[in-house]
C-alpha cells in the first residue's frame, strides 16, 4: 500500500519534533491517531521507520542519500502563515 500524505506529514512531524506528543500539536491530531497512522505505514511498508531513544524518537536513515531528510521534506508541508 502507498503511503498517504498524511501518514507522511505524520512522519516528518515526528522526526523534526523527536516526539510523538510535539508532532501531534504541530500537526493538531490526537496522539493516538498520529501513532497509529505511522504504525500502519510501518506495517504497510514492512520497514521500521523510526526509533525509540529514550525520551524521544529519531529517524531510521538508510543509506547515504537519507541523512538529513526531514528538513527538506517539512519545510515543504507546513502550511503557509501568509
Amino acid at each position: 500500500m502507498t503511503p498517504t500524505l498524511a501518514q507522511l506529514r505524520y512522519l516528518v512531524a515526528v522526526a523534526d519534533c523527536r516526539s510523538i506528543t510535539g508532532a501531534a500539536a504541530s500537526v493538531f491530531v490526537a496522539q493516538s491517531a498520529l501513532s497509529r497512522a505511522v504504525q500502519a505505514m510501518e506495517r504497510d511498508l514492512g520497514v521500521e521507520l523510526l526509533a525509540r531513544r529514550g525520551r524521544g524518537w529519531t529517524s531510521r536513515r538508510r543509506g547515504p542519500g537519507s541523512s538529513g531528510w526531514p528538513a527538506p521534506c517539512s519545510t515543504r508541508w507546513r502550511p503557509s502563515t501568509t
